[in-house]
C-alpha cells in the first residue's frame, strides 16, 4: 500500500496543473537521505501513460470463480501477498500507481469520483481544502527497513497531521473492495490489503472499507510490538474520524506513527 501522469479523457487533467509558486515551494521534498536511498524526486519521473495497461488487461478478465464469497485471508492468499508484506526492498509507488489505483477506483467503485485535487498522491493531497499544500509529510524508501511517511518540518503538539476526511476513498459495500482489489496486478492488489482498514464512519453507523490512494497509505504503525523508539505520535482524534493530529512535538525528518489498532478490525463484519 505510489510525476505527472493524465489518463485518457481528462480525468486527472489538475495532476498537470501548476501549483501556484507559494505553494510549490512548500511542496518540495526535502533532500533527505535514510538508509542509503535517496527520496525519489517527484519532478522528474519518467512519464508513462501504458505502464499497467497490460497488466489490467489480465487481470480485469481473470477473477478467480467465487471470488465474491473470498475472505481477507482468501484474497492474501490468492496473490499470495506474504512476501509482498515483508519485502522491505520495496520501491515507492509511483504516480503511475497511484492513478492507476484511481483510475481503476472509477471504472469499478464510483464512476462519479473526480480527482481533481492539484497536488498530486505522490505528495499527498491538499490538507485544506482549495490550498493546494500537502500535509506536513514525504515518503521515503530506505534499504532493508521499508516505506514510510517522515516530517517535512517541524510539527507542533496537537497540529493537524493528516485529514482522510477529505482524501480517503470508501467502499460501499464489501464486494465493491474486492471487485476494486481483484482488478488490480498482483503487487498493488497485496499493498491494498495492507493499507486498507475498516471504519465506522459515525457513532452507530455501518463498517466501510476505506483507503487512502496517495502517500496517506504509507504511515505505519508504532507500538511496543514494532520496537524501541517506535512510539505513536500521529493518532486520530476518534475512532469514527479520518483527522489525525501529533500526540507530541515530531522534529522534522522523524518518522511519523500512527496505531493501527485506533480502528477496529474484523474482516467478516465487513467483507
Amino acid at each position: 500500500h505510489p510525476m505527472d501522469f493524465c489518463f485518457p479523457g481528462g480525468e486527472m487533467g489538475l495532476q498537470n496543473s501548476p501549483l501556484p509558486a507559494a505553494a510549490e515551494e512548500l511542496v518540495q521534498p526535502p533532500a533527505f537521505k535514510k538508509g542509503g536511498i535517496t527520496l525519489i524526486d517527484v519532478q522528474n519521473i519518467e512519464q508513462h501513460d501504458s505502464v499497467h495497461q497490460e497488466e489490467e488487461d489480465e487481470t480485469l478478465d481473470k477473477f478467480p470463480d467465487g471470488w465474491e464469497e473470498y475472505s481477507y485471508i482468501d484474497i492474501r492468499d490468492h496473490f499470495d501477498c506474504g512476501y509482498r508484506s515483508g519485502d522491505n526492498y520495496k520501491s515507492l509507488p509511483s504516480l503511475e500507481d497511484w492513478n492507476f489505483m484511481r483510475k481503476t477506483y472509477t471504472e469499478v467503485v464510483d464512476s462519479n469520483k473526480k480527482w481533481d485535487d492539484p497536488v498530486p498522491p505522490t505528495l499527498g493531497y491538499s490538507l485544506e481544502k482549495g490550498v493546494p499544500v500537502p500535509p506536513p509529510y514525504f515518503p521515503e524508501a530506505s534499504v532493508g527497513t521499508g516505506r514510510g511517511l517522515f516530517a517535512s518540518r517541524d510539527i507542533r503538539k496537537g497540529e493537524l497531521v493528516h485529514d482522510g476526511t477529505h482524501s480517503d476513498v470508501v467502499f460501499p459495500t464489501g464486494i465493491a473492495w474486492k471487485r476494486f482489489v481483484f482488478s488490480l496486478g498482483r503487487d498493488l492488489a497485496c499493498d491494498c490489503t495492507d493499507w486498507h482498514w475498516m471504519q465506522k464512519l459515525e457513532e452507530g453507523g455501518k463498517y466501510f472499507m476505506l483507503g487512502g490512494l496517495n502517500i496517506s497509505s504509507l504511515m505505519n504503525s508504532g507500538g511496543k510490538e514494532y520496537g524501541p523508539g517506535r512510539t505513536p505520535n500521529a493518532l486520530p482524534e476518534s475512532i469514527y474520524s479520518g483527522k489525525f493530529y501529533a500526540t507530541r512535538d515530531i522534529e522534522k525528518f522523524e518518522e511519523i506513527l500512527t496505531d493501527y489498532d485506533s480502528y477496529y478490525t474484523n474482516w467478516e463484519e465487513v467483507l
